[in-house]
């Protein structure tokens, strides 16, 4: 279905959800010219600098203070001191193709039983976030003294409500699952887990939830019952850590090159002590490419009595995720039961995890490119084509 066709009771929730917008106040979502006035010294760049333009840059924006205009309707970047009059605002729109992975629902129905699969990942925002990170450079570059306000269209707004509502809602239901099916997580582990999930937000999150056609769809239900009708969860993450929430500069690769700093972590590397941290890390990205490795982590099972077709077809849908990003190898973390439950997907131990816990815990790979792999995919998408898949537009 294209993308800007739209089902009729969905396009009618949405009309609703943009009346509701609408009616906010006109700061928020309005247009304006920019205004002219008092204006601050200017910020300097010292293209001569021992340090790179990007970390300049960086400094520079990290002296203006960041708030989200209400509602999550845009942002303000604002030098310090008494209030400045000179200020840019500018309507950022969004195109058609910005959000349509996390826009998009797929309809599945297997025998009678039918659910819906989501994608709320942030880097679903990757392609809308360059576009405002190219704008707040451009403005730390050739507007030194202005404030600047950015306002986002309904559609940048409505997606960002929708990730945010669902990511959180599947990171608190696999939270519970945590602390019933891996007892030796301690209070610290659940609090670095959570830090993780608002610290890294360069993902996809896929999520199955059960559904009834008769019922309200998907996108207006709250979190409590997006962990009732939840049956199937993983999230793929990505070396580079973006916020995609906020502007930021490290994202633009200013050089022409992806660089990868220190404080770019896999998720598995936040429960690492931080002085085990560099042997580790080098020992992995020795053995795989950075930018052809992801992470997969957070596969949530919530119910037992799942057609296995729906299982095989939703793995197939996150391998084949991760090898439309680029991917070739995939890493896990895995204690002793999930580690075997990985080997049925070619995945292997590669090392034993530096983590001092009351059970042994491994990092797994598998390479997609090898034979044995090709097959285990082949088969997951046979056994997944008893699934029968209808994609909707929002």
């Amino acid at each position: 279905m294209p993308f800007t066709q739209v089902t009729k009771s969905r396009g009618l929730l949405l009309a609703l959800y943009f009346a509701f917008l609408l009616a906010l106040p006109s700061h928020a979502l309005g247009h304006a010219e920019p205004l002219a006035g008092n204006c601050k010294a200017p910020l300097t760049h010292n293209f001569q600098s021992p340090i790179s333009l990007e970390e300049q840059l960086t400094e520079q924006l990290n002296q203006l203070s960041f708030q989200y205009l209400p509602n999550y309707a845009g942002f303000t970047l604002t030098h310090p001191g008494p209030p400045n009059t000179a200020r840019r605002i500018i309507q950022l729109p969004s195109w058609p193709d910005d959000f349509r992975q996390t826009l998009t629902v797929q309809d599945w129905k297997v025998k009678r039983e039918h659910f819906e699969l989501i994608d709320v990942g942030y880097k679903n925002l990757e392609a809308f976030s360059n576009r405002v990170n190219r704008l707040v450079l451009d403005h730390l570059l050739e507007h030194t003294t202005e404030d600047l306000e950015v306002r986002f269209d309904n559609w940048r707004i409505y997606a960002g409500h929708r990730m945010i509502r669902y990511r959180w809602g599947v990171h608190d239901a696999v939270m519970e699952l945590y602390k019933k099916t891996k007892p030796y997580l301690n209070p610290e582990d659940f609090r670095t887990l959570s830090y993780l999930n608002k610290q890294s937000g360069n993902s996809d999150v896929l999520a199955l939830l059960r559904s009834d056609p008769s019922e309200e769809p998907s996108d207006l239900l709250t979190e409590p019952e997006i962990n009732e009708r939840l049956v199937l969860t993983i999230q793929i993450s990505y070396l580079k850590t973006h916020s995609y929430m906020k502007a930021e500069i490290p994202s633009l690769s200013l050089n022409g090159e992806v660089t990868i700093r220190d404080t770019d972590l896999y998720p598995f590397e936040y429960r690492i002590e931080v002085k085990d941290r560099p042997t580790f890390r080098n020992k992995v990205h020795g053995r795989f490419p950075v930018l052809k490795t992801c992470e997969m982590l957070r596969y949530g099972s919530f119910d037992t009595k799942l057609p296995q077709a729906v299982r095989d077809r939703f793995l197939f849908q996150a391998f084949e995720r991760a090898r439309s990003r680029g991917m070739r190898y995939i890493i896990a973390g895995a204690d002793k039961f999930t580690a075997r439950l990985y080997k049925r997907y070619g995945f292997q131990i590669f090392a034993e995890l530096p983590i001092a816990g009351q059970e042994k815990e491994y990092l797994t790979y598998v390479d997609m490119e090898s034979p044995e792999f090709k097959t285990i995919y082949e088969n997951l998408r046979v056994s997944g084509k008893q699934v029968r898949v209808k994609i909707e537009a929002i």
